[in-house]
């Protein structure tokens, strides 16, 4: 008895699911193409889903969840950073849009029960399911309602975390009895990295099959385009975003924008900036390098040339401006303030890079139709 006891024990610190030695002999293991935060196991027992350091600046930090079959009935005991799920899950709540995006994709939108920031959210579905009031906000960050959360009787909250110091009001959540799932997709630098986490909700949901049909589309689009742009002999040199408080942001050129940018054929300004953060850059010298640019690519809210001016006159100098090359991600907007850019984006990087070789290039794809740019005018 003792000896069977030991053997049990042994098989959980292995994978983490009851089974006979048969069952552990055949775990396997599935290989992401692109993303690097998350990692897929399975066996006939369950599936284990590993999310890697889940916010900026975290290290040898590894979260653990098992998802069993709700038709199969385990023991298990949660460990620190460990979570064991029934599968599919039929309860959540989204502290993301991008959360939101995946589990849309999978057509599951059912399963959302609250999110942080209704006014943000542009899945039509969900917006639908919003006004009935079948999803209710459940604030956010420090503000999050704790006793809402917990009176929804969610079976996971989808979460992340930007930095060691702001996870603190996550936890607790796991106090009052809450399961987290970390997912970590924003800090993917590349795009199809970025879309690949779709499998992670694949398993969340149990939707394997699709979670890989969605993405082997997304990836197979993608590359098509990227060959395509490929073929071009001259680079138009990009530059990017609106100054905030006198002072300009720019991605660092690493950063899975500026590989979206290189992919449909341009040549971003400020790509010799270390790394995939953002960079503060001077006024001064962001205006005097916009100079130099022949298109601008996401200035803030701007919908118009005069909202440009309204931020700052001296912006309507910029070269592109003159020409007419200026363009935003805020096509797809609602009139609460929800960006499509910013919810469906992170899983279509192909409809992404397609808009940008069109800003670029429009020769290449004369037929193609913005779906998330807008020209400013």
């Amino acid at each position: 008895m003792i000896i069977r006891i030991c053997y049990i024990v042994l098989i959980f610190t292995f994978f983490g699911c009851y089974g006979n030695r048969n069952e552990i002999a055949s775990q396997k293991a599935l290989t992401n193409e692109y993303a690097k935060g998350f990692a897929i196991q399975y066996n006939d027992s369950c599936t284990k889903l590993t999310v890697y350091n889940p916010w900026q600046g975290a290290k040898n930090i590894d979260y653990n969840y098992f998802f069993v079959d709700s038709t199969k009935h385990f023991h298990f005991k949660s460990k620190d950073n460990t979570e064991v799920f029934y599968a599919p899950i039929k309860r959540l709540i989204c502290l993301s849009t991008t959360h939101i995006a995946y589990i849309d994709e999978l057509k599951e939108t059912s399963t959302i029960i609250g999110v942080s920031g209704i006014s943000f959210v542009n899945s039509k579905s969900l917006i639908s399911r919003i006004e009935k009031g079948e999803v209710l906000d459940v604030g956010y960050d420090q503000n999050l309602n704790y006793e809402l959360i917990v009176s929804l009787k969610p079976d996971a909250v989808i979460c992340y975390g930007v930095g060691a110091e702001s996870v603190g009001y996550l936890f607790k959540l796991k106090e009052l009895g809450i399961k987290l799932i970390f997912i970590g997709d924003y800090l993917e630098n590349n795009p199809l990295g970025k879309a690949e986490w779709i499998k992670a909700f694949g398993v969340i949901l149990k939707a394997k099959d699709r979670s890989d049909s969605v993405f082997n589309s997304i990836k197979y689009e993608y590359y098509n385009a990227v060959k395509l742009a490929q073929t071009v002999k001259t680079k138009p040199r990009v530059f990017l975003n609106l100054p905030y408080k006198d002072s300009w942001y720019f991605p660092g050129g690493s950063n899975y924008f500026v590989k979206m940018i290189e992919d449909a054929g341009g040549d971003y300004l400020f790509k010799f900036l270390d790394g995939s953060k953002s960079y503060t850059i001077s006024y001064e010298k962001a205006i005097e390098t916009g100079m130099n640019a022949d298109i601008w690519l996401n200035p803030g809210a701007a919908s118009t040339l005069e909202d440009i001016k309204q931020s700052d006159e001296r912006l309507l100098s910029l070269i592109p401006v003159k020409n007419g090359q200026v363009y935003n991600n805020n096509l797809r907007s609602t009139s609460t303030g929800g960006n499509d850019f910013w919810e469906s984006g992170v899983v279509h990087p192909n409809l992404i890079l397609k808009d940008l070789i069109y800003i670029f290039h429009p020769e290449l794809l004369p037929e193609h139709k913005f779906y998330y740019y807008r020209k400013i005018e």
